[in-house]
Parts: structure tokens; C-alpha cells; sequence
């Protein structure tokens, strides 16, 4: 079975200016990266409903196959998906570069560890 190795985006924090849904890694790679607040994390970009893709929306992620919404922090809103989007490894690599790994997930109660986000 292969398993995902961690994605080390060429990018920088500083490269996540605003409070919003970054969708460049959704498709490619399973994940968005979201600043929101004090923090920037990465959420699985696929939905807890029936595993469709989903797409970013500036401050939400939608689900085109049945329309559930969910907020910044991955919770749902709207739509039939019940559960929040789980949260990934995220960490700085030595050059200050965002490293994601989609394998460690963290569940809501989980999301504050500090392998569920960076603060800035």
C-alpha cells in the first residue's frame, strides 16, 4: 500500500497574507492550507459526506457533488455533511518552508496540538 510522504510547498508563511482558503494543494494533494486568526493549518480538502473534492471559497469550503459548506475552521454548515474536515501535520522545515503531512490527522478535539497548526 503507498502511503502519502509530506508535501513541502515551496512556500512561506508570509505567502498566506490573509485570513482565507488557500485551494492550490487541494486537488493535487488532498489538502487546503487556511490562515484564520493566529494561525495557519491544513484541512483535508475531501468531504466527510461522500468523499467528493472539495472546492475553496475564499472564506469556506463548498462540495460540488451535494452542496455542504463548511467554515475557516472546517466545521459544516450547511449541506448534508455532519462531521468537521480532519486537520493535517503542518510544520516549518529548516528554511522556514510550510511542510504538510496528510497522513497524521487530527480530529476536532485534537486541533490544538501543535502539530495541527503554526502559529504567526
Amino acid at each position: 500500500m503507498h502511503m502519502p510522504k509530506p508535501v513541502e510547498p515551496t512556500e512561506l508563511v508570509t505567502d498566506y497574507p490573509r485570513v482565507q482558503v488557500y485551494d492550490r494543494w487541494a486537488k493535487t494533494h488532498g489538502f487546503f492550507v487556511i490562515r484564520r486568526e493566529k494561525r495557519i493549518y491544513a484541512v483535508s480538502s475531501i468531504c466527510t459526506h461522500r468523499h467528493c473534492t472539495l472546492d475553496g471559497m475564499g472564506s469556506e469550503m463548498v462540495c460540488p457533488c451535494h452542496g455542504s459548506r463548511f467554515a475557516l475552521n472546517g466545521i459544516p454548515g450547511e449541506g448534508p455533511a455532519k462531521r468537521p474536515l480532519p486537520r493535517l501535520e503542518i510544520s516549518l522545515n529548516g528554511q522556514g518552508r510550510i511542510i504538510v503531512d496528510p497522513v497524521r490527522q487530527f480530529d476536532e478535539p485534537r486541533w490544538d496540538m501543535t502539530e495541527a497548526f503554526i502559529s504567526i
